[in-house]
């Protein structure tokens, strides 16, 4: 696999291949949610959405980019949880999605934002859970839509036409978001699979990144689960803080399914090492998965 600082395609990998660089470095930042800084939002009777409140936007919004800001040079990857992007709508707040694709590319960073639910005007007829990655060789995010509702936790969002999962490519691996509650959902790993669990021109995946909004602190086992058989490692963060202070830590499991350790943390950001051999565990059993 070629080292480059030009753009990654996806195209020019092929399934199995694995990363040959040394190591890298990824941040889970750990900024809870308490309840009373979310507002719920009723667009029609049929959906229920939920944002950061106005009150508390400026103030996240200025932890979040000096978070990114204060990242060392070899952290390569950052990922923020579910609900977590600070912004009313960030089509209609285009200076901060400036700011964020201006760190990506200055930083030669990706950024898994954090999701947010769509209220944009451009939407007005279909509300979803959307997470934008920003990357360092184009100024508009990708974006990764939340496949299912999480109907259980008052989340009444619409299922997206657009079901792909997203697939970057990078110098150091090949990494997908997969969004809280579709962990459980059968099709994300069935896409994955195609990818990993038998030969195609698709590119394998080596990291499945999952931001999280999760009180019950179920859906990260599942994730442990789901992950392993398809050799993937697994990086998980929940911006869940309960009533009385509990909340979860991020973690992140190797290819194998081994725990692997933050080289630091304050609390707040997380950093891991990544080596090679965490992402390049082959799968449990190859399987014939359906194209």
């Amino acid at each position: 696999m070629p080292h480059s600082s030009e753009p990654i395609r996806p195209e020019v990998f092929y399934n199995f291949h694995m990363p040959d660089c040394a190591s890298f470095k990824l941040a889970l930042v750990s900024l809870g949610l308490e309840k009373d800084q979310l507002c719920e939002i009723r667009p029609d009777e049929d959906h229920v959405l939920w944002q950061i409140a106005q009150e508390h936007v400026a103030s996240i919004k200025g932890e979040y980019l000096e978070i990114i800001a204060s990242l060392a040079s070899d952290v390569r990857i950052v990922v923020f949880g579910e609900l977590m992007l600070p912004s009313v709508s960030p089509q209609e707040d285009k200076e901060f999605e400036d700011a964020l694709a201006a760190l990506a590319k200055s930083k030669n960073l990706y950024i898994v934002a954090g999701t947010y639910h769509d209220v944009a005007k451009r939407n007005e007829n279909r509300h979803y859970n959307v997470c934008p990655i920003f990357v360092p060789y184009q100024s508009d995010p990708i974006h990764q839509y939340k496949f299912s509702a999480a109907t259980a936790g008052l989340e009444r969002t619409d299922v997206p036409i657009d079901q792909r999962l997203r697939i970057i490519c990078t110098p150091f691996g090949n990494f997908a978001t997969i969004v809280c509650l579709d962990v459980d959902y059968k099709n994300t790993w069935k896409k994955l699979g195609i990818r990993n669990l038998k030969p195609t021109k698709f590119p394998r995946v080596h990291l499945v990144l999952v931001p999280s909004r999760d009180d019950s602190f179920r859906i990260s086992e599942d994730a442990k689960i789901e992950a392993r058989p398809h050799g993937v490692a697994l990086a998980f963060v929940n911006t869940w803080i309960g009533e009385n202070g509990d909340r979860q830590n991020p973690f992140v499991q190797g290819g194998r399914g081994e725990s692997i350790k933050p080289v630091s943390d304050d609390g707040t950001v997380y950093i891991y090492e990544l080596l090679p051999e965490s992402l390049s565990a082959p799968p449990v059993n190859i399987l014939e998965v359906e194209t």
